[in-house]
Parts: structure tokens; sequence; C-alpha cells
């Protein structure tokens, strides 16, 4: 090197290791057999990952128990589109589970069905 004393280049590393690096060598095998198996595995895990994980189990979604109080408050009264009020028993009811919404999509009807000495919103039941 030239440009320092002698006591501080022989106690340099070499420049040459330090520099140095690794390449990746890329070798191509022409077996049938190995192939074979080499793109078995790759499609066995492509399968994996895309029917069982993905499709089937659904991790890809985040799920948690939801937890605390939601309180909501209907403005105006509940009445169907044929006109019929909601009982109470419909609009208070809880539906069983902590934190969940029930918006009914599908109405019963029950002919013949009464309620005995007890105050009913439906004009259509008697």
């Amino acid at each position: 090197m030239g440009f320092l004393p002698s006591w501080i280049e022989n106690h340099l590393p070499d420049a040459d290791e330090v520099f140095a690096y690794d390449t990746v060598k890329l070798v191509r095998i022409l077996d049938r057999r190995l192939g074979f198996v080499y793109w078995g595995i790759q499609a066995l895990v492509a399968f994996y990952m895309i029917v069982i994980v993905f499709i089937m189990n659904k991790a890809y979604q985040d799920t948690e128990k939801s937890t605390g109080w939601m309180l909501t408050k209907v403005v105006k009264p509940q009445i169907s589109h044929l006109g019929i009020s909601w009982d109470a028993y419909d609009r208070i009811t809880n539906p069983g589970e902590s934190g969940a919404v029930f918006v009914p999509t599908r109405i019963l009807i029950t002919r013949g069905q009464t309620q005995e000495d007890e105050y009913c919103e439906s004009p259509s039941h008697p």
C-alpha cells in the first residue's frame, strides 16, 4: 500500500478478504424422476395453501369474540311492508349472543295463532 507505516499495515486485514463475496451457482439437473418429485412437492404445497388453508379453513380471515355492549335506539315505529307492526317480543328479544345484532329477514305466519288475554299490536291477528 505504501500510505501507512508498516506497523499499521501489518495489523490491518487484507483488502481482498474484506471485499470478497459469495455467489450462487445455478445447476440444471436433467433427471425425469427428480423433476417429478420436485414438481410434485410444489403442486402439493400449492394445493394445501389454496384448497385447505384458503378455501376450507378460511385461515386468511381473522376472527375474534366480541366483547362489550352495543345500544341501539329505533326512532320510528317498526312496521312491516304489509303495514303490520312488530310485536314487543320481536323488538326487544336478545338474540342470545354477546355483540350480536338480530336483523329479521323473514316473517313466519302461523295460521290460527292467538294470544289469549294478551295485547297483540297486529290488526290481522284476533
